[in-house]
């Protein structure tokens, strides 16, 4: 409650005024942020038609196919909820060869968005003037990456759009998409049952926050701030990477078992949307970490060959765990094409010597693109 009150009112300040009065305006502060946290924080989207729902079959986190079906025969899909604009985040204005192509494929199909370029010093100047309240954990975190990480929720909660890591192909419009108040897409099945384990089929969503969507203020990204700024976890995965989402939409879906307003569901995609190989095959990407992937599933995967009980679906995938076919639906389409070929982090200079090489303005790829430091 407290950590919500320093972020739905960080720039208040108490005038020098009687005691009485004091107390009698923070009383009235305190019961409007209750009322206001009961609804999840910050204004919501009302739900189709301004009325309360009756949600058949709809959770909170929309990830199975029962889910979908209702959430689509209930939403009207003719209306954009999430604002047509891509977030950056870079270190400068300027970016490789590589990235350039990467970022053409966006203009190319979706000429007409606002682009946005964040850069590090955008960050500390956003969250200390729009999230107060998050600003002193923002700044204690021990890794760039961290911070960068933490902030793709800030700037998603308080503008909406998308947000993509530099690294990523537009292969198709996102127009369907952003009918949604919010989408989480996920890694794909074989990294889930890497990081959560072989005992059950289908297993728990591993989230990708390489790639998500949302409308304004959605209570998700709320959501998220306040776990974040909660969370003691001292390393990138665990904290806001993949592992650190995948734990705030399990607490988000747990917290909210019955939904009553549209507005609070969360869209996941399939995993093919925005986690897919070419020929479904893991042998299509050359990373360096590629190896040590593939030996941990197989052998995760050694205890369910011998198993006598174990679901089908692995049996059938760890004959050749490279082969994605058995857990993943090659029919579905890819909207989106994660590097595959890319040597630890984007954004540090560790990485792949092609995430650096050759680099021209940003400006020569998306000749609109507008700094972050004239929106903040």
């Amino acid at each position: 409650m407290f950590l919500s009150l320093l972020l739905l009112f960080p720039q208040i300040e108490l005038l020098p005024m009687r005691p009485k009065v004091v107390a009698f305006l923070l009383l009235l502060l305190l019961i409007f942020a209750g009322l206001v946290y009961r609804h999840h924080g910050l204004s919501l989207i009302r739900p189709e038609g301004g009325a309360r729902l009756r949600l058949t079959g709809i959770r909170c986190v929309c990830h199975d196919r029962k889910c979908k079906a209702a959430l689509h025969s209930m939403m009207d899909m003719r209306t954009d909820r999430v604002p047509r604009i891509r977030h950056i985040l870079w270190k400068s204005d300027r970016v490789s060869a590589y990235f350039a192509k990467q970022l053409k494929s966006w203009t190319d199909i979706h000429p007409g968005w606002t682009y946005v370029l964040w850069r590090d010093a955008d960050l500390d100047r956003f969250v200390a003037k729009h999230y107060t309240g998050a600003l002193q954990k923002f700044r204690s975190l021990k890794e760039n990456i961290m911070r960068v990480d933490m902030a793709r929720y800030l700037i998603l909660h308080h503008f909406g759009g998308v947000y993509a890591d530099l690294d990523y192909t537009l292969v198709r419009s996102l127009d369907p998409f952003l009918k949604y108040t919010a989408v989480v897409p996920i890694e794909t099945e074989a990294f889930a049952l890497l990081y959560f384990g072989m005992s059950t089929w289908p297993p728990d969503l591993l989230g990708n926050p390489a790639f998500m969507f949302s409308a304004p203020q959605h209570p998700f990204f709320f959501f998220c701030i306040l776990q974040l700024m909660a969370n003691p976890a001292t390393d990138v995965f665990t904290f806001a990477g993949p592992l650190g989402l995948s734990a705030m939409l399990k607490r988000y879906a747990t917290d909210r078992p019955a939904v009553s307003d549209l507005s609070d569901v969360v869209f996941v995609p399939v995993s093919r949307a925005f986690s897919s190989y070419a020929n479904n095959s893991l042998r299509s990407s050359t990373s360096e970490y590629k190896g040590g992937i593939m030996d941990a599933l197989n052998r995760q995967c050694d205890a369910v060959r011998k198993s006598t009980v174990s679901p089908p679906e692995l049996k059938s995938y760890c004959k050749d765990v490279y082969n994605l076919d058995p857990i993943t639906d090659r029919r579905e389409l890819a909207f989106a094409i994660h590097d595959s070929n890319k040597a630890r982090s984007s954004y540090d200079k560790r990485g792949s010597p092609q995430f650096y090489k050759d680099s021209v303005s940003i400006r020569t790829v998306v000749p609109n693109v507008r700094m972050a430091r004239e929106i903040i």
